[in-house]
């Protein structure tokens, strides 16, 4: 039940072979559980990624208002990220020096997220899947 490699004695050290050991031999199913979880990670976001991209697309399409639609879903996230703040006491905000810092990347992903709303709305999702993955 327990993973170990062979021991690398040459013969030539004089020592016995078990000196050569790992201090701590792995078990089988911790080997498994290693070599699974960076795949079972790497799927997974796959899936979500597809899957968002396939649901945006499908609201877009049944919404026909891809800034309104933004803004519900914005203002939905909000509430919820509010909630939690709240009650949690988890989110901790910077100051205003933080604030002034990083208005240039909050501004940047705005434009992102609106160009990409207006991009869903215009073009197929293979378009936008291919266009976007050189962004």
């Amino acid at each position: 039940d327990r993973y170990t490699p062979l021991p690398r004695d040459s013969g030539k050290s004089g020592k016995n072979s078990s000196d050569n050991a790992p201090s701590k031999p792995v078990s089988t199913a911790q080997f498994q559980e290693e070599t699974w979880n960076p795949i079972i990670a790497i799927l997974s976001y796959m899936a979500s990624s597809a899957g968002t991209s396939c649901f945006q697309k499908l609201a877009i399409t049944a919404f026909k208002r891809p800034l309104l639609l933004l803004a519900v879903q914005t203002t939905f996230g909000a509430f919820f990220l509010a909630i939690y703040g709240i009650f949690y006491k988890r989110i901790h905000l910077g100051g205003l020096r933080d604030f002034l810092r990083y208005s240039p990347v909050s501004v940047c992903f705005t434009g992102k997220v609106v160009f990409s709303m207006v991009a869903y709305d215009y073009c197929t999702l293979g378009t936008y899947v291919v266009i976007s993955s050189t962004c």
